[in-house]
């Protein structure tokens, strides 16, 4: 029996991760600095209980407790994004299968999210900071925006929301917290609904 291949790109541009989460007896081992980098981004997202682990299976996790989930880092690119740019890099390395969470998903997401954000961003950590331009801009607004509707449906609340929650408990799932947000903003201004056009579509409670 065949066993059904999930393709990730590497740096070297070979195909080497395995749908069954399971690294490749070919894969490329992690480096000291693969191993490294994995370390301190396992370092920060400590608080959540979400288990590291790089594409050969090694794992930086101290395994104190049971995580709540694996995020299975299938490239050095994933990582090297994932240290860089992680609120931009994690859908993106998901959904094209760079990035697999081993676990319930929608608690691993939940944890992630409610994680505080350093004063000081992985980017500037590590000295990577890119200056912005307008054709960057607009290939960013591209590949952001310009998907449609259906798209966003796949994923997003029933009410289509593409910004932040709000969080009024901690047992809130977040389609409960997307509302309360709408409702907080419904209620700070009851003469004018609020628009919520983030992602392009408008949304009100």
């Amino acid at each position: 029996m065949s066993t059904s291949m999930r393709p990730s790109i590497g740096p070297s541009g070979v195909a080497q991760a395995l749908q069954t989460g399971k690294p490749s007896a070919f894969a490329r081992r992690a480096s000291r600095i693969d191993r490294w980098l994995a370390a301190q981004l396992q370092r920060n997202i400590r608080p959540a209980a979400v288990r590291l682990e790089l594409w050969d299976g090694s794992s930086p996790y101290d395994g104190s407790a049971a995580p709540l989930g694996t995020l299975v880092i299938r490239d050095r690119r994933t990582l090297v994004g994932l240290a860089v740019h992680p609120d931009l890099q994690f859908g993106e390395s998901y959904t094209s299968g760079r990035l697999e969470v081993d676990g319930p998903l929608e608690p691993v997401v939940e944890a992630l999210t409610r994680l505080s954000q350093p004063d000081t961003s992985w980017r500037a950590r590590l000295g990577l900071a890119l200056p912005n331009t307008l054709p960057a801009s607009r290939r960013h607004v591209h590949s952001h925006y310009d998907l449609g509707n259906d798209f966003y449906q796949l994923w997003l609340d029933r009410h289509v929301v593409y910004t932040c929650a709000y969080y009024a408990h901690e047992q809130m799932s977040l389609a409960e917290a997307q509302l309360a947000k709408l409702e907080l903003l419904w209620d700070s201004n009851q003469q004018t609904p609020p628009v919520n056009s983030a992602c392009g579509i408008s949304s009100s409670p």
